[in-house]
């Protein structure tokens, strides 16, 4: 299994529709980078420590490569690729990075 993390916005949504393809066998929400050790929803929402909603995918690499992760999480909408492409490599922090260089520029 690999795993790779996505930031798109509010995390519940992205992960009703990551927990839906096949390959995907685990999905989790939480909170990255920022300042607080603790956070919650009500301090993420204010804007000031700094984290981002994001999730966490486990999946399988010979059933759903990471560029096609990629590319499903884009149609979420105020994600544009230009914003989500950085996110997209550098989230990707257990071994899939090869697949990121193969993604529409």
């Amino acid at each position: 299994m690999a795993k790779a993390y996505f930031a798109a916005g509010c995390f519940w949504g992205v992960q009703q529709r990551f927990s839906k393809l096949t390959g995907v066998t685990k999905t989790a929400v939480g909170y990255m980078g920022g300042t607080l050790q603790s956070p919650d929803y009500r301090s993420v929402c204010t804007g000031q420590t700094g984290h981002a909603e994001v999730v966490e995918i486990e999946y399988d690499p010979t059933q759903i490569d990471f560029s096609t992760l990629c590319i499903k999480c884009l149609p979420f909408e105020g994600v544009s690729q230009a914003f989500f492409m950085p996110f997209a490599v550098l989230l990707n922090l257990f071994g899939a990075g090869q697949a990121a260089e193969n993604l529409p520029q």
